[in-house]
């Protein structure tokens, strides 16, 4: 037999040992002096030579000292087999097998869905290392890509690598970003978070914490609790952090962050997760102003605010005000001092967890047209609250002042700095790059060329017909490379 390259021996004498139950390796190569390339390889049976010796201590008695703590590993027991194949390079571009040994002097493997657990066949193809990182990427686990593998295989049973490869895999991924990410970290400018955000009713809490660790006298402690005003909700109340102050919605962010980042990430990896889950809020940003623009929202209430905030608002923030404005009809106002000062107390309860039977108070200047209120859902979301609204109504304001409508949620285009839009220009249809249209096209030709022959293979007619057809393609694949 003949090879156009050796790396094409070595594939076809591992295809064959595969087939037939046994590990191959290569055991040596000559290299010629004259070329500087190689010119021989000697591909054996992994049990082929034999194992080294091992140490015996013959020094006087094992002590503590002299036991060297290794892992446990199984290992393979060389035979001296003599199965092999040599080839040798003839000329440019072909290389002939010189030697074939068949014989085996051990037992081999009878079922050919274990032969993937044998080394030289556990071995993943370029183009599905690149799928298995897409999938990663997407942070999908080592175990549901292997399934989806798996099923591209046609069953657990089919796939030539196993679970442990796939999880090696991305071992090596990680091992790239690793010591990357303090150079990386440079993403925020040299600048620290503004702020950091948890949960506590916090001075009680606080106090309770330290007394039952006995760390009131603790610097470091007393350093967290000087600048509390840059973690502790309560203390930045006024602060935009919109739609983020409950521990729900905390703790639903943090589920959103858990489907794409876990412990075991890399600073670098994180942030580039963090960019597909910005990707993902951009998308849903999209979708409502689809809606805003094709979709009418209907009114609930009549309000002349409703109607103004229609046309100001995105469909989601729209919705929102809406729920504000019902919430309002849960309380009343009571005049503290003249028109400046109003209590809006609830008539039981609000339905809003967030606001319960509090009582909030609103100051109003009507001349300057500013307003400010002791629950600081305006500073915080950038919409107006149910309080402020019932003010508005008890002081006959029909439309929310300019200054109350953001401009992060109006209708408005956002228009990138020096960047024109053509409105003759035709739209331009989103293409898929050409890593990921490799992927598809290889992952679909995997999955249909396993429906057509797989029903066959118990067939010796069929196979025969299969494996011809593969010879042909094969044929005509190589002449196409190289052209």
């Amino acid at each position: 037999m003949s090879f156009n390259s050796s790396d094409a021996a070595k594939d076809y004498y591992n295809s064959y040992a595969r087939h037939t139950g046994f590990s191959i390796r290569i055991d040596t190569s000559h290299e010629s002096k004259k070329a500087n390339e190689k010119t021989k390889y000697i591909y054996v049976c992994q049990k082929a030579g034999v194992n080294k010796k091992e140490k015996v201590a013959d020094d006087g008695p094992i002590t503590e000292k002299k036991i060297v703590r290794q892992r446990r590993r199984d290992y393979v027991d060389r035979t001296h087999c003599p199965a092999r194949m040599i080839v040798r390079k003839t000329s440019p571009g072909h290389w002939e097998v010189v030697n074939f040994e068949r014989e085996h002097n051990h037992e081999r493997l009878r079922k050919f869905s274990l032969t993937k657990y044998l080394k030289s066949h556990r071995d993943i193809p370029a183009e599905e290392k690149e799928f298995i990182k897409l999938l990663h990427g997407c942070c999908i686990t080592t175990t549901r890509a292997y399934q989806i593998m798996a099923e591209l295989y046609g069953g657990i049973e089919n796939c030539p690598y196993t679970e442990g490869d796939a999880k090696n895999l991305r071992v090596e991924y990680r091992a790239k970003y690793r010591g990357k990410d303090v150079k990386a970290m440079k993403a925020m400018g040299g600048k620290d978070p503004a702020n950091i955000i948890i949960d506590q009713e916090f001075e009680q809490k606080w106090q309770a914490f330290l007394d039952k660790y006995e760390l009131n006298n603790d610097e470091r402690f007393q350093h967290l609790y000087d600048m509390r005003h840059c973690w502790i909700p309560a203390y930045f109340m006024h602060c935009f952090f919109p739609f983020l102050q409950t521990t729900t919605r905390s703790e639903g962010f943090n589920a959103v962050l858990k489907r794409y980042v876990n412990p075991k990430n890399s600073i670098l990896n994180f942030v580039q997760q963090y960019k597909k889950i910005q990707q993902r809020i951009f998308s849903k940003q999209d979708f409502q102003e689809a809606a805003t623009a094709t979709k009418v929202p209907r009114y609930l209430m009549g309000h002349p605010m409703e109607h103004q905030m229609k046309k100001a608002y995105t469909r989601r923030l729209f919705n929102v005000f809406q729920h504000e404005l019902q919430l309002s009809s849960s309380y009343y106002d009571v005049r503290v001092e003249e028109d400046d000062l109003i209590d809006v107390v609830p008539y039981r309860r609000c339905p809003d967890l967030l606001y319960g039977t509090r009582t909030f108070r609103v100051m109003s200047s009507r001349v300057e047209g500013l307003y400010s209120y002791t629950c600081c859902k305006f500073e915080r979301d950038g919409v107006l609250c149910c309080h402020i609204l019932k003010v508005f109504d008890a002081l006959a304001v029909r439309e929310v002042p300019d200054r109350y409508i953001l401009p992060r949620w109006s209708v408005e285009p956002v228009v990138d700095s020096g960047v024109e839009v053509d409105a003759n220009e035709p739209l331009q249809e989103a293409q898929i790059t050409d890593h990921g249209k490799h992927v598809i096209r290889y992952s679909r030709m995997c999955t249909n060329f396993n429906k057509i022959v797989r029903p066959f293979m118990a067939d010796d007619e069929g196979y025969a017909i299969v494996s011809k057809q593969v010879s042909v393609l094969q044929s005509m694949l190589v002449a196409l490379g190289k052209k």
